[in-house]
């Protein structure tokens, strides 16, 4: 979570909103149990997603270990 709070701190000090509605949350390796917990800002759950368009581009990572 810190490295979050430094995107929070930067977007706020530099007079920029999170539209936590368009924003997206991807786990990316192995997880090993439990997923981690969900991504929360300002009491807003961010959607965990298996992919995402970035740039008109699909971002699908199939990871096999």
């Amino acid at each position: 979570h810190v490295h979050l709070n430094r995107v929070l701190d930067w977007s706020y000090h530099n007079l920029m909103n999170i539209n936590v509605t368009k924003t997206k949350d991807k786990l990316i390796g192995k997880i090993n149990k439990d997923s981690p917990p969900n991504v929360m800002i300002n009491s807003f759950v961010i959607e965990r997603v298996s992919s995402f368009r970035l740039l008109g581009i699909y971002n699908y990572i199939l990871i096999t270990i």
